[in-house]
């Protein structure tokens, strides 16, 4: 599957699972165009989940040099869920990058401590021996912090060869706790121990020998004892310098030494020992040397590894030995003076720097471009590559950049230091569009110089400088990620930048050669990042800014329209491409998608606040479209637009097409964006969300805080209805504090009905019943247990009536209510979703039912009903089932359609959900059934229920009829039951589908 077929499946996914994976796919592929990255930073622009996020973050990975890639990832450390976060921390050590740690290093300072992000900054200093870390480790760690993250940081110490007081008394209390334990309950305890035989004193040691004894767990013995046999082989001779020069032998000899007995060295014999080392080996194991050193991490050792005449660094470099600057680059030892003079002297920048920039990224400061005012070294030999080696400049220009961020993070620099080295910069960044030398596209220059600038912190004049200096061309996705994450700019810069890249689009339609679906892309990406960054600023949209945007889209729609009606024009696109514009519904109307249109709606309705009547009316039918065609994940934007408008019909088509929904994370959605709306049948629905068992507590408890109070008798009698539920807790206090709120609001009687004790005892009595006939009532939602309680009330009653002449029919109607209520609220979702695809339709019309030929549908009317069980079934009318399969053929998606009660579910279950059909139809609707003639039973008792309930409405029913009643009664009950099982099925179903891989697992915390 192509980038664009993972894309636009990702876009109309209904299926949150379906979706998921889109993304992940169409990220990890391996695609450098500009389709890739612009679609990236779209995604981001459309409102997307925090699942989409982890799983975005997850899958990314950062190339060498500054791209999208490195924006994306600094963009999504600022998220607010720490899960976010932490998969982007895990992105940037699945790279093997370390130019952006500095970007996470304030999490550490955070007063929230988030531990699932510090877990992963744990991970990321062990696996990547990013020694500015090591600050920051140990004086975070305490006995009380989860065993994950202790043991990631005692891995992490490890690596980095410290000896942290901190660390070793949380590690001697780790391991103290299992004196008089039975098991291991603390895991963290095996890396405490294995740390504490790597750093501990011998002091240090003694005391572990003396916990040793006291030790009953078998394993943890054993590990001490292990720890021990091998701080004896390094002490055989009580630490002296020959102890030392043999413990660095031995680690020569394992290829992941663990050092064991490193702590119990005092400083002198270790380094004469090293050095008696180093005298000992051949010149030709400078590499391993090296690596022996730099793993363990002792400053001084390393100083003397980097001045000794056979293996230092003058050495290395003069033979160019590249194995052993691997290790040094790999370790980077940023605690060494001779190692910081030698990757800092500019001469040195072809051996060190010009095949790999990371230690050019972590190193150079602002000093090193420029001190007191005066250009240093590094700024000189930038002036150079500027113009023979213009790609090494770009690095060297993206040192600077993060160079001066760093600056910005450690303390703010003078203003005047400010305006000197922005000044430079600016300069430099001129000198580099200007220069032709190697050929290196513009368009690169500036990918890199805003992969490195955007999610950065960096000051906001920065970028207006910036943007002054390279606005984007027609295959950037900077555009995008400034309105995301850039430092907010004053409204002037911000509106020459817009009118700027509207200018350029417009140019860019008169281009012959241009493509009309990339060009759509262009475009509406704009017009996405231009709403973002105006909600996200807080500015006010210019009504010049919001004219030309509408000029554009008018301009664009007329080409594409030309284009469709001649086939020619300017704007060239193959068939392909007018397939994907173009289509038709089973009714034969033509639908023809217009995405520009509809975002130039979205954004005069969100940014306009002056607009006319007549505006609104003829943006509301643009988007009322959008709801029937648009891709999913836009219709989000959508909703947001319709909710802003608030018209009857804006409403309705929220309520019908995104309340009712399959993907329960845009119900959700849907929700949220709804509260602040002041319609009534929208704060109704609202209300009856907190009694639905689909929707989260947490939006529960929001819609009862938040909701607006605009119509408060009709809030207080639905919250009235949520007060006799038996809700969770919390849910009930929060519906408590609701009542009282609302009812303050309004003149209320103070006194109670008389009756109103016995009316709530009666009401628990009911409650009991129906949980007895339905276990997991709580399944059910607000108005099927109201339905449920008022046919129990009314059969209670009636058993004292006696033989009066008195018609019971409303018991058989109000369980027959509940049955269908479950039904919808169970299958609904789910069969509006299978319909709205179309696959079914499609099906349906090769079997006579679009056009229609009789004689075709006869068949598979007959083959239906001759099928086991159904063929038992009295009056199988074939005529209704032939109706609803019409109406579902010719249904039109984004017009209202249900299906006409229970019996009229159960049809379309014999049509879609057996396990085998000779028609093609199996399966469609999978609902958990072990065979065919299960479900044929449960169809055939829906089909009996409703025919049963039917004529007693028309006919009527007396208490002579009690038997009947009851055996509706236990009918409807099973039934219920039944669908909520089917129900639990559906939902375990559709978060399991398309579910990772192991290729493409992530990390979620609870």
């Amino acid at each position: 599957m192509s980038r664009t077929e993972e894309f636009e499946k990702f876009l109309n996914a209904e299926n949150e699972q379906e979706r998921y994976s889109a993304l992940e796919h169409f990220i990890r592929m391996k695609d450098s165009s500009w389709h890739k990255d612009l679609r990236l930073w779209q995604v981001l622009s459309l409102l997307p989940t925090k699942v989409e996020r982890v799983r975005l973050a997850h899958a990314l990975r950062l190339g060498d040099r500054p791209s999208s890639n490195w924006a994306t990832i600094s963009f999504l450390f600022h998220d607010q869920e720490q899960d976010v976060v932490g998969n982007a921390i895990n992105a940037m050590t699945f790279s093997g990058n370390r130019s952006l740690g500095h970007r996470t290093l304030n999490f550490f300072e955070s007063s929230e401590r988030p531990q699932r992000v510090l877990y992963c900054l744990a991970r990321y200093a062990e696996e990547t021996v990013d020694r500015r870390f090591s600050k920051y480790l140990a004086p975070h760690l305490a006995s009380d912090l989860s065993d994950a993250f202790l043991a990631r940081s005692f891995n992490a110490l490890f690596r980095l060869g410290l000896k942290d007081p901190i660390a070793l008394n949380v590690a001697r209390e780790l391991v103290g706790s299992h004196i008089d334990a039975t098991n291991m309950d603390r895991k963290a305890a095996v890396s405490a121990v294995l740390y504490l035989c790597f750093a501990g004193s011998r002091e240090e040691i003694e005391n572990l020998r003396n916990i040793c004894r006291k030790v009953s767990i078998p394993e943890l013995k054993r590990l001490l004892n292990w720890g021990f046999s091998h701080i004896n082989i390094s002490g055989a001779d009580n630490f002296s310098s020959l102890d030392a020069c043999r413990f660095f032998e031995r680690a020569l000899l394992e290829e992941e030494p663990n050092f064991a007995g490193y702590g119990c060295f005092d400083d002198k014999n270790l380094h004469e020992g090293f050095a008696q080392f180093l005298d000992k080996q051949p010149l030709e194991a400078v590499g391993d040397v090296s690596r022996i050193a730099l793993i363990l991490g002792e400053t001084n050792c390393i100083d003397i590894l980097a001045t000794h005449q056979k293996f230092g660094l003058n050495k290395i470099l003069a033979e160019k030995n590249t194995q052993a600057m691997q290790h040094w680059k790999k370790y980077l030892p940023l605690e060494s003076k001779p190692f910081l003079e030698s990757i800092k002297d500019p001469t040195h920048f072809h051996l060190w720097h010009a095949p790999d920039p990371e230690m050019l990224f972590i190193v150079l400061h602002t000093d090193d471009f420029l001190k007191n005012g005066k250009k240093e070294g590094w700024q000189k030999l930038f002036e150079k590559l500027a113009v023979k080696e213009k790609d090494l400049a770009v690095d060297l220009l993206s040192t600077q950049f993060l160079a001066y961020e760093r600056a910005f993070q450690k303390e703010a620099p003078s203003e005047e230091f400010s305006g000197q080295f922005e000044a430079l910069l600016d300069e430099n960044l001129t000198l580099l569009l200007r220069t032709e030398a190697n050929n290196l596209p513009r368009e690169e220059i500036l990918n890199r110089i805003f992969g490195t600038c955007v999610g950065g912190n960096l000051p906001a004049s920065l970028y207006t400088s910036i943007l002054k200096k390279a606005l984007f061309d027609e295959k950037s996705w900077a555009f995008n990620g400034i309105a995301l994450c850039a430092p907010r700019m004053d409204a002037a810069t911000l509106k020459v930048i817009i009118l700027s890249e509207l200018q350029n689009l417009r140019k860019d339609i008169q281009d012959p050669t241009l493509n009309a679906k990339d060009y759509v892309i262009k475009v509406i990406s704009r017009l996405q990042a231009i709403l973002v960054g105006a909600l996200r600023f807080q500015i006010v949209v210019s009504t010049e800014v919001l004219g030309a945007i509408e000029e554009l889209s008018l301009m664009v729609q007329a080409v594409l329209n030309a284009v469709e009606d001649s086939g020619h024009g300017k704007v060239q696109e193959s068939e392909e491409d007018k397939d994907d514009f173009d289509g038709a519904d089973w009714a034969g109307h033509i639908s023809v998608d217009k995405p520009v249109l509809r975002w130039n709606a979205v954004l005069q309705i969100c940014l306009n606040a002056s607009l006319t009547l007549e505006d609104k009316k003829k943006y509301e039918q643009v988007l009322l479209e959008g709801m029937r065609i648009a891709p999913h994940a836009e219709k989000r934007w959508i909703i947001r637009s319709l909710v802003k408008i608030g018209t009857d019909d804006a409403v309705k088509a929220i309520l019908y097409q995104a309340f009712q929904h399959v993907d329960t994370e845009f119900v959700s959605h849907t929700i949220r964006e709804l509260l602040p709306s002041r319609h009534p049948r929208a704060q109704q629905a609202l209300i009856r969300c907190v009694g639905r068992t689909t929707v989260p507590d947490d939006l529960k408890l929001m819609i009862l805080e938040e909701i607006s109070l605009d119509s408060p008798t009709e809030i207080l009698q639905e919250l009235r209805t949520l007060e006799i539920l038996r809700l969770p807790q919390h849910i009930d206090d929060a519906i408590k504090d609701a009542v009282g709120r609302v009812a303050s609001l309004i003149d209320l009687e103070h006194s109670k009905p008389n009756g109103e004790e016995f009316e709530k005892f009666l009401a628990s009595d009911v409650d009991v019943i129906i949980k007895k006939q339905i276990p997991d009532v709580d399944f059910l939602s607000v108005d099927t247990r109201s339905a449920l309680r008022t046919a129990e009330m009314i059969l209670i009653q009636s058993r004292e009536w006696g033989a009066e002449a008195v018609d019971l029919s409303p018991i058989v109607n109000m369980h027959c209510k509940a049955v269908e209520l479950t039904m919808r609220e169970v299958f609904e979702p789910h069969t509006d979703s299978i319909i709205r695809k179309g696959h079914l339709s499609r099906k349906l019309d090769i079997l006579g039912y679009a056009r229609p030929i009789p004689e075709k549908m006869q068949i598979f009317e007959d083959y239906l009903a001759t099928l086991p069980i159904i063929k038992t079934i009295p009056y199988f009318s074939k005529f209704k089932l032939r109706k609803m399969l019409r109406a579902i053929c010719l249904y039109r998606p984004g017009k209202r359609f249900t299906l006409d009660g229970p019996k009229a579910f159960a049809l379309l279950f014999l049509t879609t959900s057996r396990k085998t059909c000779q028609f093609g139809l199996e399966n469609i609707l999978p609902l958990g059934f072990t065979s065919d003639h299960e479900l044929f039973e449960f169809i055939k008792l829906v089909h009996s229920l409703q025919d049963s309930r039917n004529r007693a409405v028309h006919e009527g029913l007396t208490w002579e009829a009690k038997d009947e009643i009851e055996t509706m009664r236990s009918q409807a009950y099973k039934i219920i039951e039944s669908c909520i099982r089917i129900g639990k099925h559906l939902q375990k179903n559709s978060h399991s589908n398309s579910g990772s891989t192991p290729n493409t697992a992530f990390e979620l915390g609870a």
